[in-house]
């Protein structure tokens, strides 16, 4: 199991990469690992994708990410 320091890691680098486009970018991943039938992916690329959503609710405007 991936702990979730991991999780929030792995979802600020896709912050960072991606930028307003790493939510949807986690999520497109879930739904291929869905599409393979790969359950364990499909669960770890969700919790990603609900790590980013709760990253960018809660940062300020013009905050960094860190």
């Amino acid at each position: 199991m991936i702990s979730g320091n991991d999780i929030y890691r792995s979802a600020r680098l896709l912050i960072e990469l991606h930028s307003s486009d790493a939510e949807f970018y986690a999520a497109m991943c879930a739904q291929a690992f869905s599409a393979r039938g790969d359950v364990e992916g499909l669960g770890l690329w969700l919790r990603i994708t609900a790590a980013i959503h709760e990253i960018c609710r809660l940062k300020e405007p013009n905050e960094p990410v860190h």
